[in-house]
Formats: C-alpha cells, sequence, structure tokens
C-alpha cells in the first residue's frame, strides 16, 4: 500500500504517517522475505521521487532533492561527510553499513539443520583444508527441515576461490559409481555458477531430510576463505541455518 501510496501524483497526505508506521514494523521484524524486500525498494524509489523539494548543505554546499552516496569505511575517515537540513521540516536520515565479519562465523541455524561433507571419488571421506591440485571431490549436502509444512527451499554452497564445479551431472554421473548410498533429491532448478552451487526444492511436506551432491576440482594453489554452505525457506526467511566458515589451502601435487 505504501508503495502505490507514495506513486501517487500528487502524494496523498497520508503518506508520512504510512512512512512511519512501516519503518517501526520493519524494525520489529528480524527478518523479511523476498516480495518484502521488493516492495520496500518500490516504495523508497517513489517516495525519492516525492522529496525533490528537499533542500540541504552536504559539507557545507547546498543540495536540492534526497542525497544518497556510498563510501567505503577508509573513506569516511578521511573525508567526514557533514549533512545538514536548514528547513524546520524534519528529514529522516538512513545509514546502511555493510562489513564482513571479523571472525569465520560458526554453523547454526533455524528451522533447518545442514551439514557439507567432501570425498574422493572412491567414495572415502576427505579433508579439504589441505586440498592437492587437480583432485576431484564429491560434495555433499545434507539437510534436514525441522517441520513438516510445505515450503519452498533454496540451497547456496559458496565455492572456495581454489575450487571450480568440475562436472554439472549429479548423481547420475559415472564418475559418482562409488557412492551406492547417495540417493540424489529431484530440484526444482540448479544453477553451477563459477563461485557457487545453487538449488532450489518445492517441498510438500512429509519427508524432511534431502541430499545433494556435486564435483569440484581443486584448481589453483593458494590459502582460501572457505564460505558457508545455506539453506533457507525463501518465503520464511526466518528459517535458515548455515555450516561453519573458515579456511582453506589448495597444495601443488
Amino acid at each position: 500500500m505504501l508503495a502505490l501510496a507514495a506513486e501517487t501524483k500528487p502524494m496523498p497526505a497520508a503518506v508520512p504517517a504510512m512512512i512511519r508506521f512501516v519503518a517501526k514494523a520493519r524494525a520489529k521484524a528480524g527478518y523479511t522475505s523476498t516480495q518484502d524486500e521488493a516492495w520496500m525498494l518500490l516504495a523508497a524509489r517513489a517516495i525519492k521521487q516525492g522529496n525533490e523539494g528537499i533542500q540541504l548543505t552536504v559539507n557545507g554546499s547546498p543540495h536540492s532533492g534526497p542525497f544518497s552516496t556510498r563510501v567505503t569505511g577508509e573513506e569516511l575517515l578521511n573525508q567526514p561527510i557533514v549533512i545538514a537540513n536548514p528547513s524546520p521540516d524534519p528529514v529522516e536520515a538512513v545509514v546502511t553499513t555493510v562489513a564482513a565479519p571479523a571472525q569465520p562465523l560458526p554453523a547454526g541455524g533455524n528451522g533447518f539443520t545442514i551439514e557439507r561433507t567432501y570425498y574422493k571419488l572412491d567414495g572415502s571421506e576427505a579433508n579439504v583444508t589441505e586440498a592437492i591440485q587437480n583432485e576431484r571431490y564429491v560434495v555433499v549436502i545434507k539437510v534436514n527441515q525441522l517441520n513438516d509444512w510445505a515450503s519452498r527451499v533454496l540451497v547456496n554452497d559458496l565455492l572456495p576461490a581454489g575450487f571450480e564445479i568440475d562436472n554439472p551431472r549429479l548423481v547420475n554421473s559415472a564418475d559418482l559409481s562409488n557412492f551406492p548410498w547417495l540417493v540424489q533429491t529431484e530440484a526444482a532448478h540448479l544453477e553451477f555458477r563459477d563461485d557457487r552451487f545453487i538449488a532450489a526444492f518445492n517441498r510438500d511436506g512429509g519427508d524432511r531430510s534431502f541430499v545433494l551432491a556435486y564435483v569440484v576440482r581443486a584448481v589453483n594453489p593458494g590459502t582460501y576463505a572457505h564460505p558457508a554452505a545455506s539453506v533457507e525457506d525463501m518465503y520464511r526467511p526466518e528459517f535458515s541455518a548455515r555450516t561453519a566458515s573458515g579456511a582453506m589451502q589448495v597444495k601443488a601435487p
């Protein structure tokens, strides 16, 4: 409703109160869905178009209309940004910060559990904290949903920079003949990207557990961050889980 109201010309007088209501509701929500974020973006764009009459000063210079910029932390320390509102009417300011964790994140989750295990092609378990260049490994991801309601589930496995997906053919590949216990779950959507493996599932309830597998190759010697694999309910994002993140090394043979 806020997005539709903000796009109306002239903008209804109720829009400021609607903005305050939505802002308070958003502050209380720990998670938002893709649809929530899309509507928030549409509302923000419409509101911005209706704020062309705002008069500010930025670092002492006059500025007409809403002001936005993106800077790094180092740039902000070296050159602070001073924004002033000379008008008696209040203006809302929003600051968003994005940063990488200082320490690797542990495994955790709510509503799901997820495990990621690496195997050699002979079926034995592998420790990829010290992977060997040109070796191939089978990545097996086991997910358990802790409820039995219908859901739309997304699995996202980020690759270390030293790995690349070697074989998009999953369990039906002859390379995986040493894994008779591995029963692949049928996915609604699969992506084999340069930096990640993605799978989406339509879960109709009942069986809560499913397994994924694909093949990677260690390609570039070096030491790399090892990102977590994650799973989430796309329409209830408060239900998600991740494996632990860490570090790994690819060694020359």
